[in-house]
């Protein structure tokens, strides 16, 4: 089953010349033009052909959004590094600190995914009209 998978993917990256893939990758980077409009017009058969290219081929995407997930990482490692390389040496008690701080900003952002959670299965629930969460009186 593997073998399949790897013949699948190799068929895939090698139907298309590397120079082609290059031209649509930097047409994309160069002209902002949205993804699905460059596979349309190039009429590329995968719609996740441009982003396993620029994977692929070492390119970084630098117009992908962002998400608050990702935004808040970075921001906690930014922060962190800064600190870092402010105080090399730190105390136990203030290296204790530093720590609980990060945890309380962990805290803070599997909260909010929870909250976030429980929304999306209250939207479903109500617009869908189907029972998502068990209940716990059944048998």
């Amino acid at each position: 089953m593997g073998q399949k998978t790897t013949k699948k993917a190799e068929h895939f990256n090698s139907k298309y010349p590397e120079k082609f893939k290059r031209k649509v990758i930097e047409e994309y980077l160069r002209t902002g033009c949205a993804k699905m409009d460059l596979i349309r017009k190039y009429k590329i058969q995968s719609k996740s052909g441009i982003t396993s290219w620029m994977q692929e081929l070492g390119y970084e995407d630098t117009r992908r959004k962002m998400y608050y997930f990702e935004v808040l990482n970075r921001a906690t490692l930014m922060a962190g590094k800064k600190q870092k390389k402010q105080k090399p040496v730190l105390s136990e008690q203030s290296a204790l600190l530093e720590k609980i701080k990060l945890l309380e900003l962990k805290l803070e952002e599997e909260k909010f995914k929870t909250e976030m959670y429980c929304r999306m299965v209250e939207m479903a629930e109500k617009d869908l009209n189907i029972p998502i969460r068990k209940k716990y009186s059944t048998r």
